[in-house]
Formats: structure tokens, sequence, C-alpha cells
């Protein structure tokens, strides 16, 4: 994981770009060192791995969550729309499209890893399902996927691909053996 995330930002330093979007480099740079660092990504895996049970609030759960794995989801689109020099309330909605694929997509995983820590003898991480219940964390799934498609029709966005990878978060079948195994 540490070689990849380096990877990244060697990639973002010598990526080519068109002459007018070179200025902006350095933002996509810093846009993404701040989504991995202690504020967002390691930050959330540093939470995830001392919060007990216990102290588990739906506020802490969704901070827990927008940080572990929302925040390189919001990363990738919000410095996709710098890079198609989207304007300001663009970048709210893809920066709200993110945020709520990343609450979608944990509480999916959450969904399709429940009950494995039992059956492995492991104590549970916080998890979704083991906050809200099952039904709870289904509804959850499909309200934070529709908030992420509404995010992108109110500002307009016609964005098929980002319309699809949020609907996919809804499909709950089981997956592949490699993919459990990971």
């Amino acid at each position: 994981g540490d070689s990849l995330l380096t990877m990244a930002f060697e990639i973002a330093a010598q990526a080519p770009l068109r002459n007018n979007l070179q200025i902006k480099r350095g933002q996509i740079i810093k846009e993404i060192s701040q989504f991995a660092g202690v504020r967002g990504m390691i930050g959330g895996q540093l939470m995830d791995i001392t919060l007990s049970q216990d102290a588990l609030t739906e506020e802490i759960f969704h901070e827990l969550i927008l940080k572990k794995t929302g925040s390189l989801i919001i990363a990738s689109v919000k410095t996709g729309a710098i890079l198609g020099e989207a304007g300001d309330s663009e970048l709210e909605a893809v920066i709200k499209y993110g945020r709520n694929v990343g609450l979608a997509f944990q509480v999916r995983d959450d969904i399709l890893d429940s009950g494995k820590d039992a059956q492995k003898g492991r104590l549970p991480r916080p998890n979704s399902v083991s906050l809200f219940g099952l039904k709870d964390s289904e509804r959850r799934l499909k309200d934070f996927v529709e908030a992420a498609k509404n995010a992108l029709d109110e500002a307009s966005l016609e964005s098929e691909e980002l319309h699809y990878l949020a609907a996919k978060l809804l499909e709950l079948e089981k997956r592949s053996e490699n993919e459990q195994n990971s």
C-alpha cells in the first residue's frame, strides 16, 4: 500500500498535461496528499484500528468511512473535475458525489462481509452492520447511492460513467472467491 501511494505522487508529478493544465499540477498533488494523509485515508486507518465498538456513533462512523474509504474516492473525482476545468458548483457536486459513493462503498463492503468475523473467530471491527443492523445498512446503501447520483443531476453533470459506478454499488451478490480472500 505504501509503495502504491508513493507511486501515485510520482505519476502525478510526471504525468503529461496540456500546457494550459500545467499550472494545476501543484493543486492536484496537494489534493491527493491531503486526502491520503493524516486528515484523510491514513487518519481513517488509524481511527479504524484504535476505535472500539462501544465508542462508535453514527457521526464517528461517517467520519471513519469518509476518511478511510471516501477520501481517495473524493480525491479522484475532485482532481478529475479540476483537470476538466470544472467551476465551483461542479466541484461541490463531485465532492458530494465522492462522499456518498465512499459511504455507499464501505456500507456495501460491510454488508457483504457481515458475519465473516464471527465465522473466523475474530472480534468484529466497527462497521455499518454492527452499528445499524443489516436492514438499515441496506437502506443506507440505497440512500447514499441516490444522493451520489442526485449530486451529479443537480449540477447538470452528465456522466454516464459516474452514474454507472454509483449504481453498481447496489449489487450485493456474492463476490468471487478471489475477492473474498483479499
